[in-house]
């Protein structure tokens, strides 16, 4: 089976190993940045990148946990787009085994975004999002995915975020479990 392993060219001068340096998104660059050296918090370097790239606009961040803005768009109450490719995100492809494979099943693959920017269309708005997997160290816990927002106006985003929020902590064909003192849905 060959291997399929992307590399991504580097260029001289370039201080991020294996990033490419025509990479214009600030916000994309200072993640990798980040990611390439010790870490202690990466939601002030993020915000301090976004507010860089886009200081016309408010920000406001969001943990996904309890907001998931992709999750409120994919069961259709609002929109989504991925901005950009390559260079411009980072995610993860795994391999998920099939249920039974006594039935013949091959599985599939799952994708995971560490670092991704979207626009996000709601009650006649646009909203830049950007998704950021912001763990800090080399320990499974916590798990902090963050979603920063940008847009015209607070109050637009709020509406959006209190909708994505009440959704988002609805049970939708699943049901809570209390986990190592955490209810989760399942």
């Amino acid at each position: 089976m060959r291997d399929h392993t992307l590399v991504l060219p580097a260029t001289a001068g370039n201080s991020v190993p294996g990033h490419h340096a025509a990479c214009k998104n600030q916000v994309t660059r200072k993640f990798f940045e980040h990611s390439n050296a010790t870490r202690v918090n990466t939601d002030a370097v993020i915000v301090d990148a976004i507010r860089a790239e886009h200081p016309q606009q408010q920000l406001i961040c969001v943990p996904k946990q309890n907001c998931d803005l992709l999750g409120y768009a994919a069961a259709g109450h609002a929109l989504s787009t991925a901005i950009g490719s390559g260079v411009y995100r980072h995610e993860w492809v795994t391999y998920d085994p099939p249920d039974r494979k006594i039935d013949g099943g091959v599985g599939s693959l799952q994708r995971s975004v560490l670092c991704g920017k979207y626009l996000l269309g709601w009650h006649g708005m646009d909203y830049i999002m950007y998704l950021i997997d912001g763990r800090d160290g080399t320990e499974p816990y916590p798990q902090v995915t963050m979603q920063y927002i940008l847009s015209e106006t607070v109050d637009s985003s709020e509406e959006l975020l209190m909708a994505a929020g009440s959704w988002t902590n609805e049970l939708h064909e699943e049901i809570w479990v209390f986990d190592q003192g955490f209810w989760e849905k399942s």
